[in-house]
């Protein structure tokens, strides 16, 4: 776009600069006063269609970002702008992933709004970060989706309390996820392949 306009404005440049040197020539009569105008409408309506095909005619961009957190697992997931998906966030050997790696991914991006956060289990390489994410009010979250096997109490945990917490102070739903359900949004999906209804889980992993 700005390649387009440079150019643009580069010709009507040499246009008006060979006008005013015809002008100092021997009194040689430059452009008319209707070639000009007619030129800078010219230039004028050029530059505004580019900007619309800018504006109206740009498609959303589908990217799976997996970011660098250690040992740990992090991924965003989004259609455009406006349809944003974190699964996981959270390190063993990095420390503040939330603050230091999440959460200035989300800012570099321009996004302050994350439809879905998914927390696959409460492993600390897993969910610390999230916990983290959620204490800072420079993004908002919709919803937390977790597996159904959380109903569980053996898969009560500290990290789970924690991230209950940090939801509920932020006024997050939480919601348990098992097989066959689906979120749709958009052109987006994501479904769910385990746990079944009423699968006992007892280990986190």
């Amino acid at each position: 776009y700005y390649l387009i306009l440079f150019v643009i404005f580069y010709i009507f440049t040499l246009i008006i600069r060979k006008d005013k040197i015809l002008r100092l020539k021997n009194g040689e009569k430059g452009l008319s006063v209707k070639k000009t105008v007619f030129i800078r409408k010219t230039v004028f309506v050029a530059s505004l269609i580019s900007a619309l095909i800018i504006l109206f005619y740009r498609k959303d961009e589908f990217s799976v970002n997996m970011l660098d957190i250690g040992q740990g697992d992090c991924f965003v997931v989004n259609v455009g702008k406006k349809h944003i998906y974190i699964s996981d966030c959270g390190s063993t050997s990095e420390k503040e992933v939330g603050k230091r790696r999440l959460l200035p991914f989300l800012k570099y991006k321009g996004w302050d709004r994350v439809r879905g956060i998914f927390v696959s289990h409460m492993d600390k390489d897993h969910v610390n970060g999230i916990i983290e994410l959620l204490n800072y009010k420079e993004i908002t979250a919709d919803k937390i989706i977790i597996s159904t096997g959380y109903k569980n109490r053996e898969l009560d945990c500290a990290e789970l309390r924690n991230l209950k917490a940090a939801a509920k102070k932020r006024d997050i739903k939480i919601f348990y996820f098992k097989k066959g359900d689906e979120i749709r949004d958009g052109s987006s999906g994501f479904f769910c392949l385990y746990p079944k209804e009423g699968d006992i889980i007892t280990e986190q992993n």
